[in-house]
């Protein structure tokens, strides 16, 4: 390759975020500056536990674990700590407001005795100060509560739950049974955090209902936040009709595919460009983007259609394939061992070839 070749060579993408959509899965990478940072994978008819929202039955409490198990209808009953019980503190965000009062606008209160009847239970949990020690005798065995999966089962370990429930979206974090207002402490300029805070004090949030602003959210118009909003205020009444007849276990809301989660939680601004190898993924994605986004990043979307699959044009399968073998190089000559046992996994680290410091 000559010297003019290489000065006239378009840059490499620094972020890239790769889809690859088969018959049977669906696998994304983050690739920077060519190194595979973030791999995801995703099987057809797969159950989207985590994050998940379920009407579970506690079957049984175990105090000297200080734990409730939960029946959400899967294979191995949910493990339910008490903390996991007590209302949350969202130490992550700023509070802005507590209450519905002096909001500029509102919209109208919940509908369904069963949303209702969860957020009257919801906020008087809330506003008593309940502590640990006062789990059994508010949550006897038998009884019905709404839990949210935050850790997928490992092994013979069933999944984890929650009672603090929230319902992601793009720049929004809707908190169904709580009327917190708060702000992601993480965005950090004073003055783009003054007019967040306007932002969401201009929101319409249902009675009852509360709202947190994602980091995603700095530098975006309000016409992002409204739209937001709107979409989970819709899911949520798509799920209080599903729970207009309930009967424990059963499920209430289920998280997204992988595609939608993705471009939910990874998609920034310093994404270069998304590659996807199936039309009908592409056409999906420039219409969510288009909606939730902006012109600026549906502009990112590609179609890949060279005959090489796109994991391997990108260099990822390579970077997979190494991932998860047992023994890894490193860059100074010495290499590091990965066992995985039930109790923990192992990293044993080796100085091999080096001789350095």
């Amino acid at each position: 390759m000559n010297i003019l070749t290489k000065l006239f060579r378009p840059a490499k993408k620094a972020k890239v975020l790769v889809i690859n959509c088969e018959k049977l899965e669906t696998r994304v990478a983050l690739v920077n500056k060519g190194k595979l940072e973030e791999y995801q994978i995703e099987r057809k008819g797969e159950e989207h536990l985590t994050g998940s929202v379920f009407l579970g039955k506690i079957t049984h409490l175990e105090n000297s674990l200080q734990a409730a198990f939960v029946d959400i209808g899967s294979d191995k009953n949910a493990f339910l700590h008490y903390k996991d019980m007590l209302p949350a503190t969202y130490d992550m965000i700023e509070k802005i407001k507590s209450d519905n009062h002096g909001r500029q606008g509102k919209r109208n209160q919940q509908g369904g005795s069963f949303t209702r009847r969860f957020a009257e239970l919801e906020k008087k949990r809330r506003n008593s100060r309940i502590r640990v020690e006062d789990i059994p005798k508010l949550f006897a065995p038998g009884s019905e509560i709404l839990v949210q999966v935050t850790k997928g089962p490992i092994g013979t370990k069933g999944p984890r739950v929650s009672t603090n429930i929230s319902i992601p979206g793009r720049y929004l974090v809707l908190l169904p049974f709580s009327d917190h207002i708060g702000l992601s402490k993480k965005i950090e300029e004073p003055s783009e955090r003054n007019r967040l805070r306007k932002i969401m004090n201009e929101l319409e949030i249902p009675d009852g209902m509360g709202c947190i602003c994602r980091t995603i959210g700095e530098d975006r118009k309000d016409i992002f936040f409204k739209r937001d909003l709107d979409m989970l205020v819709e899911l949520w009444q798509r799920v209080e009709d599903i729970q207009k007849n309930p009967k424990a276990p059963c499920v209430v809301y289920e998280e997204p595919n992988l595609i939608l989660r993705t471009l939910r939680d990874f998609l920034t601004e310093e994404i270069d460009e998304i590659v996807v190898d199936d039309e009908n993924a592409y056409s999906y994605i420039r219409d969510f983007l288009a909606k939730v986004a902006g012109t600026q990043m549906v502009g990112k979307v590609s179609l890949y259609k060279k005959p090489t699959p796109v994991f391997e044009s990108y260099g990822i399968e390579k970077q997979i394939y190494e991932i998860f073998q047992r023994e890894i190089g490193l860059p100074s000559g010495g290499y590091i061992c990965i066992d995985e046992t039930e109790a923990l996994i192992s990293i044993d680290v080796n100085t091999g070839s080096s001789r350095g410091k």
